[in-house]
């Protein structure tokens, strides 16, 4: 957490994970692979629900695309 700067390695979101309202979540880069060193990065729990196994790379196309067709809307 401290090398991420207390954010979230996907979203840029504050991470507290020492108080009452904790919403860090140790994640995996690579859903394939176990919590080894490398592998793992912190996110906010709601990024890490909505991840679930997807890889990191289909997980940010597809929040991509969201964005995209939600652009006009917002």
């Amino acid at each position: 957490l401290v090398e991420q700067n207390f954010k979230c390695a996907l979203s840029g979101l504050e991470i507290s994970a020492m108080k009452v309202n904790n919403n860090a979540s140790l994640d995996r880069v690579d859903s394939m692979l176990g919590y080894v060193e490398g592998n793992v990065q912190w996110v906010t729990a709601e990024i890490n629900m909505m991840k679930q196994t997807y890889s990191q790379e289909r997980f940010i196309e597809l929040c991509a695309l969201v964005t995209q067709t939600n652009k006009v809307k917002w």
